[in-house]
């Protein structure tokens, strides 16, 4: 069992040959250490995802049923507890000069 986190990385990375199995929005046949790391400003690197949640009553809901409606906002440094947005401004400071960040989508949140 592994008991860190870059020992659970390897486990899952060993199933996939290439990112694009569980990334959908990369490029087939880009790997994984071929990405730039994300850190968050107190050098964590791991994140687990942070969503707003909400209760939309029967009349509310397309289904007629009560339905619990998500949001995301961000990820949540597992180091310090920090959300992070990483939008596209934040993006445009961390990423390499040249770069093509006008290409992530609008509004550009997680």
């Amino acid at each position: 069992m592994p008991n860190n986190f870059n020992q659970m990385k390897q486990m899952a990375m060993k199933n996939f040959s290439n990112v694009s199995s569980i990334a959908p929005g990369v490029m087939p046949g880009v790997k994984w250490d071929d990405m730039l790391d994300v850190t968050c400003e107190c050098g964590g690197n791991q994140f687990v995802a942070c969503s707003a949640v909400k209760f939309a009553s029967p009349l509310q809901a397309k289904a007629n049923i009560p339905t619990l409606v998500q949001l995301p906002v961000g990820f949540q440094c597992a180091k310090c507890g920090m959300v992070n947005s990483f939008n596209k401004e934040i993006m445009e400071k961390v990423m390499p000069k040249g770069s093509n960040v006008g290409s992530m989508s609008e509004g550009g949140d997680a």
